[in-house]
Order: structure tokens, then C-alpha cells, then sequence
């Protein structure tokens, strides 16, 4: 991670701490809401009442917030995400939506942020981290899918080579002698 970049957006957040969980709400829902409008095929997805996903999700930007400048210790649970988003139907394409998504959220609420610093090198810096961020779930998804494909061509091993010796046993079954 690039920490003239982190510096840069940990510059661009309100100097008050305590600001952070109101703005982290506030993107959240700015972005849920652009999300389910301009992608329609994400909606399933979702809960019918999305705010349980509004209050995981500002949860989460506070979390990434505070550890803007260790965001590669967030790597594996970032992955983890992915990986168990995976499961519910997100794809691969889906993240470029969301972080679209995320990014105008971000222009959207941090230059309405009280005592917020809303630069050209601010909108390159968030653009960065929501693009790592972005870029650590989809691995953990596509380890998913590997593991997923690995699983399977075990599978398909393990029952092939099952039917092949079923097929032995009957073949050797047939030509023993009959009392």
C-alpha cells in the first residue's frame, strides 16, 4: 500500500475523530442507495430493508478508516469477505460496480464533512484505497472459486476412480467361476 496515498486521505477526513462514525453512515448509505438504483441486477443481493447492510457496512468503513495506515494488516479479513460474498452471487464484474460506487459515495460525503479536505490528491488517495480494498476481496473470492474448483475436480476424481474400480470388481465378479 502506497503510504503517501494513505497520508493523503487520512489528511482529506475531518481533524475530529468522533465525526468518523457519522460520515462512515453517511457514505454507507449514499452508496447503498446509488448501488441498488443504477445496478438493478445487485438488488437480489440485499436484504429487502438494507439497513442492517447500511450499519455493517459504515461499521466497516470505520474500521478501514481507523487503519488507513496498516491497511495491509486488513488484507486476509478483506479477502474473507470476498470469499464469503462469493457464496451469495457476487461475481467478479459486481466489484467494479461497487467500487464505482464507493468512490462516488466518498466525493459525494467527505467534502460535506466539517473540517473535511476535499483535494484532487484526496479523490486520487481514496481512489487508491477503495481500489486496494476492491482488489483484496476479489483474490479472496477467487480463492473461493479455486477452492471451489479444486474441491470439484476431487470430487470428480475420487468418483471416477470409484466407478473404475466398481467396474473392475464387476468385470472380475463376471469371470470368476459359478458354483
Amino acid at each position: 500500500m502506497d503510504l503517501s496515498r494513505t497520508a493523503s486521505a487520512k489528511a482529506s477526513l475531518p481533524p475530529d475523530p468522533g465525526a468518523i462514525p457519522s460520515l462512515a453512515d453517511a457514505i454507507a448509505g449514499v452508496f447503498l442507495e446509488r448501488l441498488l438504483q443504477n445496478h438493478a441486477r445487485l438488488r437480489a443481493l440485499f436484504p429487502p430493508e438494507p439497513d442492517s447492510a447500511r450499519r455493517s457496512l459504515a461499521s466497516a468503513i470505520v474500521l478501514v478508516v481507523r487503519n488507513l495506515e496498516r491497511l495491509s494488516m486488513l488484507e486476509g479479513p478483506l479477502m474473507d469477505v470476498g470469499e464469503a460474498f462469493s457464496s451469495s452471487g457476487v461475481t467478479p464484474d459486481h466489484y467494479v460496480s461497487m467500487r464505482d460506487e464507493m468512490l462516488k459515495a466518498v466525493a459525494a460525503c467527505l467534502p460535506q464533512a466539517r473540517g473535511a479536505r476535499w483535494t484532487l490528491a484526496a479523490q486520487h488517495a481514496w481512489s487508491h484505497v477503495v481500489g486496494e480494498i476492491a482488489s483484496a476481496m476479489l483474490r479472496g473470492a477467487i480463492r473461493a472459486t479455486s477452492q471451489t474448483a479444486l474441491d470439484l475436480r476431487v470430487l470428480s476424481e475420487t468418483t471416477s476412480l470409484g466407478r473404475a474400480g466398481q467396474s473392475a470388481a464387476s468385470r472380475g465378479s463376471s469371470s470368476s467361476p459359478q458354483s
